[in-house]
């Protein structure tokens, strides 16, 4: 079973379960793969996802009272051994070239870098590249037990395709 974490609308499959604090549209048509809940305090046991799954999300926790490092701990804590955690993030550098290539002005800068802040959950506190991603979560879980399985850069959602370094999508294997 997979994961999602801070699935927003995004549907979850068979094989998947999502949790947010924001009920989706379509929970109530598949009640048994939404939890309404909070993605920093999981109601799982340990071991339980053979993936967790969070895109998009991982900006949303910042360095304050060491909360991205408890987020992070908490969704490791439910991952089974060989499981993948899978982190997708914005990429700060795509952004920063579109705002220095005046692709974008700073008003769409500043929206897309900072979260559209609509509401609480809506802003961004951390900004990374691939580099920064992977030495952050490598410094948060165990080296021995944590392993890189993959990075790679996409074109993102909302009409985004075109950057094809727009996000950074990450893996990471627990391997004990």
């Amino acid at each position: 079973m997979i994961l999602q974490v801070g699935c927003g609308n995004r549907q979850c499959n068979l094989n998947s379960m999502g949790i947010d604090f924001n009920v989706p549209k379509w929970s109530s048509r598949y009640p048994k793969r939404f939890i309404k809940g909070d993605v920093k305090n999981l109601p799982f046991r340990d071991e339980s996802f053979e993936s967790v799954v969070g895109k998009h999300i991982f900006e949303h926790f910042s360095r304050y009272k060491n909360e991205r490092d408890l987020v992070l701990k908490e969704w490791w804590r439910v991952l089974k051994v060989k499981g993948l955690l899978k982190i997708v993030v914005p990429n700060s550098k795509c952004y920063s070239k579109l705002l220095i290539g005046d692709v974008w002005d700073m008003n769409k800068f500043s929206f897309m870098m900072f979260g559209s802040q609509s509401n609480e959950g809506q802003f961004h506190y951390v900004g990374y590249d691939d580099k920064s991603l992977v030495k952050y979560v490598l410094s948060i879980l165990s080296k021995d037990n944590c392993k890189l399985e993959s990075i790679e850069f996409g074109g993102g959602y909302m009409g985004f395709s075109r950057f094809k370094d727009f996000e950074i999508r990450s893996v990471f294997k627990k391997v004990k």
